[in-house]
């Protein structure tokens, strides 16, 4: 039995929602605790400092191991950083507006939209690679810990392929 705790950060104040109203439904044990910008880390830390935390792992990418740092501060640990809990890499199309993707990626963006389990974006990850690299980082997380309670600070995307996972 472990149990398992993680921040995940949304843009969007209906996702939120929708997304903790759906986690209550199928696992009572999890911990999840949602904002919307990383100043939130603070009351983060208030948070966890009066649940009891085994281990503390992050995406190394700057917001997720931002927002670990300071909450692991709060209870005097360390942080493991694993890139396994990366988000999707989107290649060319990462940090871009959709209006440039359409403009300068047609072909691909339509492809990508068809088949995108199986399609890269250019330069970028497939899916399928993304779902099984943070599978195997999700299992050996797990396997590493059993018994322990875990507090794993990562990206949407990340968050939600763990969950569809375990």
């Amino acid at each position: 039995m472990y149990q398992l705790h993680y921040y995940i950060e949304f843009k969007d104040n209906s996702k939120e929602k929708e997304f903790i109203d759906a986690i209550r439904c199928r696992n009572g044990n999890l911990t999840v605790v949602c904002g919307r910008i990383v100043q939130q880390a603070e009351q983060l830390r208030q948070y966890f400092r009066q649940i009891p935390i085994d281990a503390i792992y992050s995406s190394d990418l700057k917001r997720a191991a931002h927002t670990a740092e300071i909450i692991a501060d709060g209870k005097d640990m360390k942080v493991h950083y694993d890139s396994a809990f990366r988000e999707l890499y989107y290649g060319d199309w990462e940090n871009q507006t959709t209006e440039y993707i359409e403009k300068n990626y047609k072909e691909e963006l339509r492809g990508w939209v068809t088949d995108w389990k199986d399609l890269a974006m250019p330069n970028g990850e497939k899916f399928s690679d993304f779902y099984n690299r943070v599978a195997v980082g999700v299992d050996r997380l797990v396997e590493e810990n059993r018994g322990k309670n875990v507090l794993l600070v990562a990206h949407n995307g990340a968050l939600s392929t763990m969950l569809c996972h375990l």
